[in-house]
């Protein structure tokens, strides 16, 4: 599996699918929280997006990236705070055989240079390509759990980009999100629920994160 490789010819890793790209610039061993984050239908329109598409649900077209309404302003309030970002997201698509790597990939890079254009750099994207009754089985192992409601993901951002678990928060749609976040080891406090009356988008989920002061 360590020979396996992408789209570029990057090597995909031990797994077959820790992004390339994860490890922050200029980190310096120095441990700090983040705010860990669900990609589609949190930060990017999926369900909208691939509507009527052969694959409803998988989003892995870069042309059909698009930013939620708050998002790109959350993002940008928790970054200019002092936050890192770090997005965690199931890509059983990949497990489904419905899509490579490198269109995730390149979904992922569209995503950031949306994002770029509002100030914000995400510390890492980490995704999980395995998904029940997978047939691609270079991508549908899972043993460490990333997966989520697994916490997997989250423990390997932890010990790559040096993050803090106990201080840091996850913010998602769905509650296999927030029960990520507490499988690895944060408070349920620290896990938001976005498309709720507490926290309608990912602004409000930023100002809940701010207010809670660290």
């Amino acid at each position: 599996m360590a020979g396996d490789r992408d789209m570029r010819g990057e090597s995909i890793g031990e797994a077959g699918y820790r992004a390339s790209r994860n490890r922050e610039r200029g980190y310096s061993g120095r441990v700090r929280p983040a705010v860990f984050l669900d990609r589609d239908d949190t930060i990017l329109a999926n369900r909208e997006a691939t509507a009527g598409t052969a694959w409803p649900g998988d989003l892995f077209e870069p042309s059909r990236v698009r930013l939620l309404p708050g998002a790109a302003e959350g993002l940008s309030m928790l970054s200019r705070a002092g936050w890192r970002l770090v997005v965690v997201s199931n890509q059983g698509g990949l497990a489904a055989g419905v899509c490579t790597l490198g269109d995730v990939e390149a979904t992922n890079d569209r995503m950031r240079a949306l994002l770029a254009e509002y100030g914000v750099s995400l510390a890492g994207v980490y995704m999980a390509p395995a998904r029940p009754g997978g047939r691609v089985a270079r991508f549908n192992e899972d043993e460490e759990g990333w997966r989520k409601p697994g916490g997997g993901m989250l423990r390997a951002a932890a010990a790559e980009l040096g993050i803090d678990l106990g201080g840091s928060w996850m913010i998602g749609d769905a509650e296999r999100d927030l029960e990520a976040g507490r499988a690895a080891g944060l408070d349920a406090s620290r896990c938001v629920l976005v498309g709720t009356a507490e926290a309608p988008d990912l602004c409000w989920a930023a100002r809940r994160v701010l207010g809670a002061g660290g």
